[in-house]
C-alpha cells in the first residue's frame, strides 16, 4: 500500500489517479490551442498526427516498423500514410537498403506543418506556465523526463518479450 495525499491507496487506485492528471493535462493543452486560432493542419486526425510525427522524428520507416510504433495494424497504418500522401505531407520511398522495399518518409510541407504543430505545442505551455517560477519550471521539465524515461523504458522491455501488436 502506497501514501497519496494523506491517504493510503493501492498502486490500482495511484494509476488511476495518473491517469486522470495525464487526461486533464491533454485537456488544458488542446484547449489552450483553441485559443491560437486554427492551425493550417487542422483536418489531420489523431493517428495520422501521430503518424506524421513519428516519421518526422524517427526518418523514414518501412509501413511494419511505423505500424509498430504507432501501436497499430498494417491496415490502419496504411489507411493513414494514404490519407498523409494525399494531403502531400508523407510520401512512398525505394528502401535503399532493401530496392524490394518501400519506406514511408515527410515531404518538406509535412516537416514544416509538424515543426509548425510543435511551436504551437510551445505557444501554449508557455502560455499556460507564464506565471510559473523558475524553480517549479525546472522541477516539471526533471519529472516530465523521469516519465517519459519511465515510459520508453516500459515499452522497451515489453516489446523485447515478444508482446503481441493489437
Amino acid at each position: 500500500m502506497l501514501v497519496y495525499d494523506g491517504r493510503t491507496v493501492t498502486d490500482s487506485e495511484l494509476i488511476e489517479k495518473i491517469s486522470q492528471d495525464v487526461g486533464r493535462l491533454f485537456q488544458l493543452v488542446v484547449r489552450g490551442g483553441g485559443l491560437l486560432g486554427d492551425p493550417e493542419d487542422r483536418r489531420l486526425t489523431n493517428t495520422q498526427s501521430l503518424a506524421l510525427m513519428t516519421i518526422v522524428t524517427e526518418g523514414p520507416l518501412r509501413l511494419w516498423a511505423l505500424a509498430e510504433r504507432m501501436l497499430t495494424t498494417d491496415a490502419t497504418a496504411t489507411r493513414t500514410v494514404d490519407a498523409l500522401v494525399d494531403e502531400g505531407l508523407a510520401r512512398r520511398e525505394v528502401d535503399l537498403l532493401d530496392k524490394r522495399g518501400v519506406v514511408i518518409s515527410a515531404t518538406p510541407k509535412g516537416t514544416r506543418i509538424q515543426g509548425e504543430r510543435e511551436h504551437r505545442t510551445y505557444l501554449v505551455i508557455r502560455e499556460l506556465l507564464s506565471d510559473t517560477s523558475e524553480a517549479h519550471l525546472r522541477e516539471i521539465a526533471s519529472f516530465l523526463a523521469d516519465l517519459n524515461e519511465t515510459i520508453t523504458e516500459s515499452e522497451q522491455s515489453r516489446s523485447g518479450q515478444g508482446v503481441p501488436r493489437p
